[in-house]
């Protein structure tokens, strides 16, 4: 699987193979509204064009942006906008399908929750914030808006891992230094980010 980096992210983070494998577990229909949150050079946009209604990329480095703008334009697509912000700063509320290899925030997730309708989608390249509860396909992890909970640190290990037997400790080992602490904070303070993600749907 091809990956983002982790400095401003990779422009072709996904392949077109793996992402039509992606859109082919979402079952996109003529009714729902993509978003890719920094879609670099937006092919995805490109690529789910056709079987949604709109299509939306939010890259905020210029470079990417323009050359975003002109891939659209080759491609013909009219249902496809490129908008040049923070995707904090855009509005979510007609997303249906959320899509993103930036790695999320607690803000973040806490925005989706609140602005994205029910039953939203979201699909992320690599594992949700501990305890959001997801699915997993072809290496991809899928959630839908509201978020549900893991009922503990062995399911959400087993979710990450894909195996039966799989403990925490098993996660740990194959994180990085900077994600296994990243980790050990989100288990040490579920409750609270539980909470915030809670207070976002009141």
């Amino acid at each position: 699987m091809v990956r983002a980096e982790r400095w401003r992210g990779s422009p072709t983070a996904t392949s077109h193979e793996e992402f039509m494998r992606v859109v082919k577990d979402l079952r996109p229909s003529r009714s729902d509204v993509f978003y890719d949150l920094g879609c670099g050079y937006a092919y995805t946009c490109i690529w789910i064009a056709p079987k949604v209604r709109r299509a939306v990329g939010i890259e905020n480095f210029w470079p990417r942006y323009k050359r975003a703008l002109n891939n659209v334009e080759k491609s013909g697509r009219g249902n496809i906008r490129i908008v040049k912000k923070s995707f904090q700063t855009v509005s979510l509320k007609d997303a249906t399908i959320i899509y993103s290899v930036i790695l999320l925030s607690l803000k973040e997730y806490r925005k989706i929750q609140l602005e994205t309708r029910r039953g939203a989608k979201l699909v992320l390249c690599y594992p949700p914030m501990y305890p959001i509860n997801s699915w997993k396909k072809d290496g991809y992890y899928f959630m839908r808006v509201p978020f549900t909970r893991v009922k503990d640190e062995t399911e959400y290990a087993r979710i990450i891992s894909g195996r039966r037997d799989a403990t925490i400790k098993d996660i740990h080992s194959r994180f990085n230094r900077f994600d296994s602490v990243s980790l050990k904070w989100q288990i040490s303070h579920a409750d609270y980010i539980w909470a915030k993600l809670n207070d976002a749907r009141k």
